[in-house]
């Protein structure tokens, strides 16, 4: 299946990389997994600048997403909506409070809880879907864990408003479909999010009471409590140390489509 990853991305992006970028500090690619459909993976390789150093892994079995080879266009990772999760065993922090967040995933049951990664044994760092459906995305950015996970800003979709929020995104992620989920941040705590065709969804403006809203990073597949597992497959993820402009967006949501047959 690299192969095939391979030469979408020579046709489509010209040899385009996420790197390319520059401060892409963490890149996990469930696509380079490799073993049979139903495999646990005990271990995903940090890609990133930041080296193996936040590797993410998990050492007990009952807790481990499993290898699926067929449910995405390429190998995923599939977590099971009970307790599968990743860890990395030194936490990542973004600096100068501009970050951008990219992830392609299926998600497997509208109404449930998704998130994506976050911080262990708290709450106060977290991207997700409030309803795998797209009924919301809310994210909390607290780098150095004080705060409140009350004060998160949520953005919705369902044409209403939220305390803190400053835009609805008009856009419902599909189930069982792969799907592209783009977030910048910049430091005067703006928020864009941005679909699989690297349009604009929303803005938002993150919480002004936290003094720092860095992002926090060290787990993959449910929330820092441990409540709200992730149900679906994810393809691919990563974590930039700074804000890309709209346009590195697009090219980056082109690369992706491209490599995950998102449409």
């Amino acid at each position: 299946m690299w192969q095939q990853a391979l030469i979408l991305k020579t046709r489509v992006q010209g040899g385009f990389e996420p790197a390319d970028f520059g401060s892409l500090d963490l890149h996990y690619d469930f696509s380079l997994e490799t073993g049979s459909n139903g495999d646990e993976i005990d271990r995903v390789v940090n890609r990133g600048a930041g080296g193996s150093t936040y590797d993410i892994v998990q050492d007990t079995s009952a807790n481990r997403p499993t290898l699926n080879t067929t449910a995405m266009s390429l190998n995923s990772g599939q977590f099971d909506n009970s307790n599968d999760k990743l860890d990395s065993g030194t936490a990542y922090v973004t600096t100068d409070q501009t970050f951008t967040f990219f992830c392609v995933f299926e998600t497997g049951q509208a109404g449930a809880d998704v998130f994506f990664a976050g911080d262990v044994s708290n709450n106060l760092n977290f991207i997700q879907l409030a309803g795998a459906n797209g009924v919301a995305i809310q994210t909390k950015f607290v780098g150095n864990t004080a705060g409140s996970n009350n004060a998160a800003v949520t953005t919705k979709i369902d044409g209403t408003q939220s305390a803190g929020t400053d835009g609805d995104i008009d856009y419902t992620y599909r189930e069982r479909v792969p799907e592209i989920l783009i977030i910048t941040r910049d430091a005067s705590e703006n928020i864009r999010f941005f679909n699989h065709t690297g349009g604009l969804m929303a803005t938002s403006t993150s919480d002004a009471t936290d003094s720092d809203t860095n992002f926090r990073f060290q787990r993959v597949g449910a929330a820092g409590t441990g409540g709200s597992p992730f149900d679906g497959n994810l393809g691919e993820m990563g974590l930039y140390n700074k804000k890309l402009t709209d346009a590195e967006v697009l090219t980056l949501a082109n690369y992706l489509a491209a490599k995950w047959s998102v449409s």
